[in-house]
């Protein structure tokens, strides 16, 4: 994502962002920490730049590479994926970036900042179960680079951590999205609530 203005966003003006609703956005934010597995927890929304509400007439606060999460999960779930699936995605694509290693088991090179798509190519985001990555197909070079979805897919596929299937998950649905062009969409939706929403929010708007 380019230019993102140094803001924080409330809940009502994310959902308006984002395309999804702020009850929904609500719930997720009291999931976060549940254990995804028995031997994994995973803090679903809540990064830098991000401040949670702590009690009554506190408003939570999210940074826009949290709204990117929150746009890129909320058309995952649409779409069958688990509400865990969908943030856990939502946040390698938009908090984590690829800057320090592809796949699991692959070596660490340098791919793409957080919030961002590759330089070449197309960016996809794929995901199965609570799993995801990010892949560029028909980039330049890199470990994440691959010649077509399926390639990408394949990889994916016969890189999933196997712990709880000997078998891996050669077999398991994956669900795919491309990302080029979204955090610009998102972007451009941030600046539009900024421009016609936020100057209503007198208590908000009076402290820029």
């Amino acid at each position: 994502m380019t230019d993102l203005p140094d803001i924080q966003l409330t809940i009502p003006e994310v959902a308006e962002a984002a395309g999804t609703s702020a009850p929904k956005i609500r719930r997720w934010i009291a999931m976060r920490n549940k254990r995804v597995h028995a031997s994994e927890s995973f803090v679903v929304l809540g990064r830098e730049g991000d401040k949670l509400s702590v009690g009554r007439g506190d408003d939570a606060l999210l940074s826009p590479l949290t709204v990117l999460q929150v746009a890129i999960a909320a058309r995952l779930a649409d779409r069958g994926v688990s509400v865990f699936g969908a943030l856990k995605a939502g946040m390698e694509f938009a908090h984590v970036g690829e800057t320090t290693g592809g796949f699991v088991g692959e070596p660490q090179k340098e791919g793409r900042a957080p919030g961002q798509t590759f330089a070449a190519g197309e960016t996809w985001l794929l995901v199965a179960d609570d799993d995801c990555a990010v892949a560029n197909v028909g980039g330049v070079e890199g470990d994440h680079n691959f010649k077509s979805l399926s390639d990408a897919i394949m990889s994916f596929q016969n890189r999933l951590p196997s712990e709880w299937c000997p078998l891996g998950y050669q077999n398991e649905a994956v669900v795919t999205m491309l990302m080029d062009g979204l955090p610009e969409l998102i972007c451009q939706r941030i600046d539009k609530v900024m421009r016609d929403i936020r100057p209503k929010n007198t208590r908000l708007s009076a402290a820029e």
